[in-house]
């Protein structure tokens, strides 16, 4: 439970960084 609320926090984290910062989907493409 514990790790699935760590996994949710940085879900949501990614997102609104992801609105402040248009550069995200490049960033995206180096993860995948």
């Amino acid at each position: 439970m514990q790790t699935f609320l760590k996994g949710r926090r940085v879900g949501y984290w990614l997102s609104e960084k992801k609105m402040k910062k248009p550069n995200f989907q490049a960033f995206a493409d180096l993860c995948r």
